[in-house]
């Protein structure tokens, strides 16, 4: 880990999927990126649809959640960017952020949130920022939507738990951050 490699490292491989590489030879290495392709469009579905079954629907067994969790995964980014795979790993991870959101909302802990915001930080800087100011303003418009006059100081908490989480997802991530971010 001379050097600048750690920068590439937070840039390039930074994802937990990258592993599955190890299983291929390097002759086999363009099925390998086909694996890992096939892969993270699927997991994007999968998680699209936890957070329509747990997070908006809340019903199971809807056909339309299937539905639009296949539009989800093909939708035309994923399509356009699935030659660069370290770029799907955000959209993976992006309704789990936001069903972390609606958690925190309904007062429960902001494990998931947490932990989500943390690995979209670890997996690609490029595009956590970007999630980070979308999850910005998705929480004040489900606050703006649940704003009641007497329910004003649980609002507040549960604002500060966001913004506490958020700076504990963006320090736990600061070691490979920090070292890209100096890179650049």
């Amino acid at each position: 880990l001379g050097g600048n490699y750690l920068g590439l490292f937070a840039y390039y491989l930074a994802s937990p999927l990258s592993w599955i590489t190890l299983l291929f030879n390097l002759q086999q290495m363009p099925e390998a990126i086909y694996v890992l392709t096939l892969l993270k469009i699927g997991l994007c579905g999968l998680t699209f649809s936890i957070f329509l079954n747990r997070g908006i629907a809340k019903q199971s067994g809807n056909p339309l959640i299937i539905l639009f969790s296949c539009c989800y995964a093909l939708m035309s980014y994923n399509m356009l960017y699935c030659l660069c795979i370290m770029w799907l790993d955000e959209i993976i991870l992006f309704p789990l952020v936001l069903l972390g959101i609606e958690r925190l909302l309904e007062g429960k802990r902001g494990c998931l949130y947490l932990i989500s915001i943390t690995l979209c930080f670890i997996t690609n800087y490029y595009l956590s920022y970007m999630v980070g100011i979308f999850t910005a303003f998705y929480f004040l418009y489900r606050l703006f939507c649940q704003w009641q006059k007497k329910q004003g100081k649980k609002l507040l908490r549960i604002s500060i738990r966001f913004a506490l989480n958020t700076l504990l997802g963006i320090g736990i991530a600061m070691p490979l951050l920090l070292p890209a971010i100096l890179d650049l």
